[in-house]
């Protein structure tokens, strides 16, 4: 697509309302998209913790939050078709599972672009049926996207999709400006005191036992 038909809507959609990483991406997505011009229409599943929708909110988007009903449910499919034809969209960059198979869907029966996002999370691969409706839209995608290597090998084997076809965009981290010696301050840390961080959420998948055990 040349820089002149660029699209100028563009939808991102997610599944999850809470905090991590993923959804702190999602929303610097949404804020440089918009620094670039382009008008960024956020969704994000309904009826979740309100954490990732209430910040989107905050720096001034519009977000729509329509609610999924059941594992199975054709009627969020017509939500999204109908809102994407109501906002006008574009594009649609769909993020995780259930936006990607739903989102993905419902751009294909519009007939609009999208991309698809995977951040590293393997349920889907735990079920034939959720692999099946993945790959569908995955393979009709303009892009296919993982979030490290790992990620791209994980969805060409369970997906059946050429590893060559997988992109890898790496989560950034947008700068900002900090103080070291206030932040050893505040936390009590004496001069000759060695801190250890570790970003990301308390689930066993994320490791922190094994740095608690080598520490």
């Amino acid at each position: 697509m040349s820089e002149s038909n660029a699209p100028s809507r563009v939808a991102i959609l997610i599944e999850t309302d809470g905090p991590g990483g993923a959804e702190t991406m999602f929303l610097t997505l949404a804020e440089a998209l918009r620094e670039r011009g382009l008008e960024v229409l956020p969704v994000v599943l309904g009826g979740g913790a309100g954490w990732l929708s209430g910040r989107l909110r905050q720096s001034g988007f519009e977000v729509f939050q329509p609610k999924l009903r059941g594992a199975i449910d054709p009627s969020f499919v017509r939500t999204l078709r109908s809102w994407y034809r109501d906002r006008h969209v574009e594009l649609v960059h769909a993020h995780e599972f259930a936006m990607a198979f739903y989102g993905g869907l419902a751009a294909l029966m519009e007939h609009l672009p999208y991309v698809i996002t995977m951040h590293g999370g393997t349920g889907y691969a735990k079920a034939l049926r959720r692999r099946l409706a993945l790959s569908f839209v995955a393979k009709r995608s303009r892009a296919l996207v993982g979030v490290s290597e790992g990620t791209a090998e994980a969805l060409a084997a369970s997906l059946w999709v050429r590893r060559r076809k997988i992109k890898v965009v790496p989560n950034g981290v947008a700068k900002r400006p900090g103080n070291r010696e206030q932040t050893r301050a505040t936390l009590g840390l004496a001069a000759d005191q060695r801190l250890l961080l570790s970003v990301g959420n308390l689930y066993p998948v994320k490791g922190h036992a094994f740095l608690v055990e080598a520490a």
